[in-house]
C-alpha cells in the first residue's frame, strides 16, 4: 500500500563524501546522518526562450543546466556533522578551507512506509543526487534552544528510485520492546552525558561581546562558478570563487559597557573593531575531551561591519546589541563525533 503523507519518522537521509585528491574523488561510505530535523530539496530550470523573425510563437526553447539544492538541518549531538564528514577531518580536524571546498558529496534522501514505527524496512521511494558540492554552512548557537548545523550542498544531478534497500538506519540502543530508539551519541554506552543534545551549558565562547552573550551565528557563504568544457552539457567543476567569506553574528543583552564609539572625520579617526579571533568550543563537561566535542573559529581577522541596537521598547523587553563580524577564507573546525 502506497503512503498517504510524508512525516518525520517515515523519511531519512545519508552522506556519502567524494574525497577529491590530485583531480580524482575518492568514494567513502554512505552514513546515517543522525539528529536531522528537515531536509529541503529544491530543483531548478534554467531555460532560454528563442523567438524568430516572422512569427510571433516561441521558436525553440533550450534547457540549460537544471541546479539541484539540498539543505540538511540537524541538532549537534556527539555525531559528527555533515561538515565535520565532507572536510575529512583527519584526526578530528577538517581538511583546510582550500581543500574541503573542492570534496564531493553523494545524498540519498528516503521515504519509508508510513504505517512503521521507524525507517528500517525497504523504502517507498528514495532519491540520489550525486556529485553535489558546499555551498553555505551555518551554525546557530542560541542561548536559549538546541545547538543546530544548516548545511546547503548544490549540483546537477538526481534521480528517483522505487522500492528497494536503501541504506541502513541503526539502531542504537533496544528499549526492549522490540522497537528501534535511537539515541544522540553522548547517550550511548559509558558515555553518558547530562544531555545528549548540546546547548548552552556546553558551549564556551572565546570573542568580541561575549558579555552576556545571547545568539552567535557563523557562516560560511562558498560562492560556485560553474565551469564548462565542449562536448559536455554539464559542468566539470563548480569552483568556489575566492575569497571565502565568513560572517559572525553575535547578540548580547545591552548591559554597561557593550557600546562601541565610532568617529571618523578629516582629523581623527576611531575606527571599528578590526583583527579580533573569534572561536566557539562546544563540549560536554561530562566528556572533556572525547567524543562529541566540536570547535569552530574564523581566525583572528574578524573585522566588525556593524552594530545594531534592538529592544528595551515599552512591552518589556530586553535591549540587545548584535555586532556582525566578516572574515575570509578562515574556517577552521575540529569534529570529534562518531559517524554511525
Amino acid at each position: 500500500m502506497s503512503n498517504i503523507r510524508t512525516f518525520y519518522a517515515c523519511q531519512a537521509v545519508a552522506v556519502c563524501p567524494l574525497l577529491e585528491s590530485s583531480g580524482s574523488y575518492t568514494s567513502g561510505t554512505y552514513n546515517y546522518m543522525h539528529g536531522v530535523q528537515s531536509v529541503g530539496l529544491n530543483s531548478s530550470f534554467d531555460i532560454e526562450n528563442l523567438f524568430e523573425l516572422g512569427q510571433l510563437e516561441i521558436y525553440d526553447t533550450v534547457l540549460n543546466v537544471p541546479e539541484i539544492e539540498i539543505t540538511i538541518e540537524k541538532v549537534l549531538d556527539g555525531y559528527k556533522t555533515v561538515y565535520g564528514l565532507l572536510s575529512s577531518a583527519s584526526g578530528n580536524v577538517a581538511q583546510p578551507l582550500s581543500q574541503a571546498s573542492k570534496n564531493r558529496a553523494s545524498v540519498k534522501f528516503a521515504l519509508y512506509p508510513d504505517t512503521e514505527n521507524a525507517s528500517t524496512s525497504g523504502y517507498v521511494r528514495l532519491v540520489e543526487c550525486t556529485g553535489m558540492y558546499l555551498s553555505n554552512v551555518t551554525y546557530t548557537i542560541p542561548v536559549d534552544g538546541n545547538i543546530t548545523e544548516s548545511v546547503t550542498l548544490v549540483g546537477n544531478h538526481k534521480q528517483w528510485y522505487t522500492s528497494g534497500s536503501g541504506f541502513t538506519v541503526p539502531v542504537a540502543i533496544s528499549n526492549g520492546s522490540g522497537l528501534p530508539d535511537d539515541r544522540p551519541a553522548n547517550k550511548i554506552g559509558s558515555e553518558v552525558t547530562a544531555s545528549g543534545i548540546f546547548r548552552r551549558q556546553h558551549v564556551t565562547y572565546n570573542g568580541p561581546g561575549k558579555v552576556k552573550a545571547q545568539n552567535i551565528t557563523l557562516t560560511l557563504n562558498l560562492s560556485r562558478e560553474d565551469v564548462f568544457e565542449f562536448g559536455r552539457r554539464i559542468p566539470y567543476a563548480k569552483i568556489a570563487t575566492y575569497p571565502i567569506e565568513t560572517t559572525v553574528e553575535i547578540e548580547s543583552l545591552a548591559v554597561s559597557g557593550n557600546y562601541d564609539d565610532i568617529s571618523f572625520t578629516e582629523d581623527t579617526s576611531l575606527l571599528p573593531d578590526k583583527d579580533q579571533g573569534i572561536e566557539v568550543i562546544i563540549a560536554s563537561t561530562h566528556n572533556s575531551g572525547g567524543t562529541g566535542n566540536f570547535m569552530i573559529n574564523t581566525g583572528s581577522g574578524n573585522f566588525l561591519t556593524s552594530i545594531t541596537h534592538t529592544g528595551g521598547d515599552a512591552t518589556g523587553g530586553n535591549a540587545t546589541v548584535t555586532r556582525s563580524y566578516t572574515s575570509y577564507n578562515a574556517w577552521n573546525v575540529l569534529d570529534s563525533g562518531v559517524t554511525s
